[in-house]
């Protein structure tokens, strides 16, 4: 699978939780893949995230979900993407966030693990008026 490909498949499924429309979902991932959500939840095969989707649908409305650096692997399987989600639950929220991303050999995802940052940031060492490098 080419690397546009991917990208776009990436672009995709993070475009399906701002539109909430999932219908292309078993398109782009893998019967067997793994999802490791950056708080600690793990989901296994399409059943458990089909479950975990219908759930979310119900609480949290995500607003956005932008991506901000793509990075192909070199041996062309995986693809570490950054960004940034903001979403509404109870309360708005946004975080920053990373992606490693893997694709099968159907060019479909079959593993996500996801990493968060704070998206308020700080320079606690920097002096006051001085420029980064």
């Amino acid at each position: 699978m080419a690397a546009e490909d991917q990208v776009r498949a990436i672009a995709d499924y993070f475009r399906m939780w701002v539109a909430r429309d999932f219908s292309r979902f078993d398109e782009l991932f893998s019967p067997r893949c793994r999802y490791e959500e950056c708080y600690g939840p793990i989901y296994e095969g399409t059943e458990e995230l089909h479950r975990w989707i219908a759930h979310m649908l119900e609480v949290q409305r995500v607003t956005a979900w932008d991506i901000h650096d793509v990075d192909p692997a070199a041996y062309g399987r995986s693809v570490t993407v950054t960004w940034t989600f903001a979403a509404a639950e109870q309360e708005a929220y946004v975080f920053d966030g990373c992606s490693l991303i893997h694709f099968d050999d159907e060019g479909r995802i079959d593993r996500v693990r996801e990493f968060r940052a704070d998206h308020e940031r700080c320079f606690p060492q920097r002096r006051h008026g001085e420029v980064a490098a």
